[in-house]
């Protein structure tokens, strides 16, 4: 879902760029896009539960777009469940068994027709138009009801790790958390994504809507956040944390935002109460008990202060791959106080160290610390001779 209306706010904060602009730099990106995406083109198929190679050759096209464009890849993908996501899960869930259901409805009626049409109709021209639109409806059903699945990551993970400028990396549960890790720790100079929750972690540069024919694509900068103002407020003037608690106002897969809030209400007093602030008081705190006094056009539930902070803690300190430690760490420490008893059921239990790198690495040996070194060639610096030079067309991600 991202972010419920961030990416329109911060428009002035985007500039239009092609991807060649960032020759010689190692790109993170967000691989779940063009899984979903891939699913397209063969959902008909996958709903027949037919072999198909077609979301694999969508993921590898893309790559080889990018990498000729001069940039080098680490494709991420999201990993196990994670708790917190679990009610967008069901939303989903429920969305795709419905679209089954519209599926078999389809597949039945084009039965029929065709069977009208075989058996001959005075009314053919009649039959002939609802048979397209039920085949159109069958095809968009398909596309609502396919589903991506472990073994489908798996596959595409072995195919692209057959090209050359191309690593691969599972996360230990979502992709954006890893992403945000890669580039914060600078293992990454630019993040690759469809999805505004990676604007939330205020990265330094994420590319969005990346077009996989011309390489065109819109950029945002955090420093470019100051084009952004409301009510005489530009977003540069909160911290990353406090712009992170202004995305999680608007609504994200963890916790829905208040019936009535949106994007520039939030910001507005995000910015007016920002003033006078007690030190050790949270922003957003004070915004919700102003919108439950004084808004009335606004309704928050009586457990949204409890339930933000879930949300905030699942954001902030979800489980990643360091890949110079081989371990599962959290995306920000210190973990919170007040929640260890609830932390797995936010964040995911943790795993253990063999258990962690044979599922993000998915039993490859990871490039060493060395070869992440962001900038002036990304991934590409591997020493001759060197472990990471024999795994340069089938490494595993790191970070």
């Amino acid at each position: 879902m991202g972010i419920v209306g961030l990416l329109g706010h911060i428009k002035p904060a985007l500039e239009p760029v092609d991807l060649r602009r960032f020759k010689g730099q190692r790109l993170g990106v967000d691989g779940n896009v063009w899984l979903h995406r891939g699913t397209y083109a063969c959902a008909l198929d996958l709903a027949k539960g037919l072999p198909t190679r077609a979301v694999e050759n969508y993921c590898r096209n893309f790559c080889e777009m990018m990498t000729r464009a001069g940039v080098k890849l680490l494709v991420v993908f999201d990993g196990r469940p994670l708790p917190a996501k679990e009610p967008a899960r069901r939303q989903r869930t429920a969305k795709r068994q419905h679209a089954e259901h519209q599926l078999e409805m389809c597949t039945e009626n084009i039965r029929e027709l065709e069977a009208q049409l075989h058996e001959g109709t005075t009314e053919e021209e009649e039959v002939r138009e609802q048979l397209e639109k039920a085949k159109r409806g069958q095809e968009e059903s398909a596309r609502l009801a396919a589903r991506v699945t472990q073994p489908m990551v798996e596959s595409v993970m072995r195919a692209l790790r057959q090209l050359e400028g191309v690593e691969v990396l599972r996360a230990p549960y979502e992709a954006d958390a890893q992403l945000a890790y890669l580039a914060r720790h600078k293992k990454v100079d630019v993040v690759v994504t469809e999805d505004s929750d990676l604007v939330a972690y205020k990265l330094p540069r994420v590319l969005l809507k990346l077009d996989r024919h011309s390489g065109a694509g819109q950029l945002f900068e955090r420093e470019r956040l100051e084009k952004v103002v409301h009510e005489k407020v530009n977003l540069d003037e909160f911290t990353d944390d406090e712009f992170l608690q202004l995305c999680i106002l608007c609504g994200t897969d963890y916790l829905e935002s208040p019936k009535g809030l949106g994007v520039k209400t939030a910001h507005k007093w995000m910015g007016r109460l920002k003033r006078g602030l007690p030190e050790g008081t949270l922003l957003a705190g004070r915004v919700i008990r102003h919108l439950r006094v004084h808004e009335k056009s606004i309704t928050v539930p009586p457990s949204y202060e409890q339930d933000y902070e879930r949300a905030r803690i699942t954001f902030a300190h979800q489980r990643v791959w360091n890949g110079s430690l081989k371990k599962v760490v959290p995306l920000s420490e210190p973990l919170p106080d007040g929640f260890a008893d609830e932390l797995d059921d936010l964040i995911g239990p943790p795993l253990t160290d063999a258990e962690a790198c044979d599922w993000c690495t998915q039993g490859y040996e990871a490039p060493t610390p060395f070869s992440f070194a962001a900038g002036g060639g990304g991934g590409g610096g591997a020493r001759a001779g060197s472990a990471v030079s024999v795994q340069r067309r089938g490494g595993g991600g790191g970070g």
